[in-house]
């Protein structure tokens, strides 16, 4: 079974799960938000149903919103009609067949994606290719390798079952130094808790 496959399942119970951590989710949507104005262009990648999207939408001009999981952004477009949500442009896309931009985004959002991905540099790479100079990178990112204990160790069995996505067992560090590695510098970065994603803002260089 595919990692698009996987997610096409996981897809409608995703929709219906509500937010484990909705305090640091509104601290990561406000702090995001300080750095977008009215004329923004926001990229987000592996938006899945496309809350994140939807919820920057009336802050910005455009948002472009892409998952490779056809379920999640079918869902992500019912929830625009719904809204009567018209400035994102939800597609259907991995992030390695990301096209680059006729216009640089000036944000681009990478959230709960950089540990299920076999090289976070590389894609970091990517996004910071799709912004304007001084263009702000976020992420979130579950660092498992930080949580010590068996789940380290099940990572690899489990990705080789294939009965959940593959993961990238990583530590705080590692996350930061894949950002760094990127060319990207690092404003703030933050976790709610020991067992919390990691929350980086970064910049593009001027």
């Amino acid at each position: 079974m595919s990692q698009a496959a996987i997610w096409n399942r996981f897809a409608k119970g995703y929709a219906k799960r509500a937010i484990s951590d909705p305090e640091s989710y509104n601290r990561k949507l406000e702090q995001t938000a300080q750095r977008l104005t009215p004329a923004s262009r926001l990229l987000e990648i592996a938006c899945g149903t496309g809350t994140t999207a939807l919820w920057h939408a009336p802050k910005v001009a455009h948002v472009r919103a892409s998952d490779f999981s056809d379920e999640m952004i079918a869902i992500a477009r019912r929830k625009a009609g719904d809204a009567g949500v018209s400035n994102v442009e939800f597609v259907v896309e991995a992030i390695d067949e990301m096209p680059p931009p006729e216009t640089p985004y000036d944000v681009a959002l990478a959230m709960s994606i950089l540990h299920l991905l076999p090289d976070p540099t590389a894609t970091l790479r990517r996004l910071s290719d799709c912004l304007r100079p001084g263009g702000f990178v976020f992420s979130s990112t579950v660092c498992l390798r930080d949580m010590g204990g068996i789940v380290p160790r099940m990572i690899p069995w489990l990705g080789w079952t294939r009965l959940l996505p593959r993961l990238n067992p990583m530590t705080a560090a590692q996350v930061i130094a894949a950002h760094e590695a990127a060319g990207l510098r690092i404003i703030d970065h933050w976790r709610a808790g020991p067992g919390s994603a990691l929350f980086i803002e970064a910049q593009k260089p001027e």
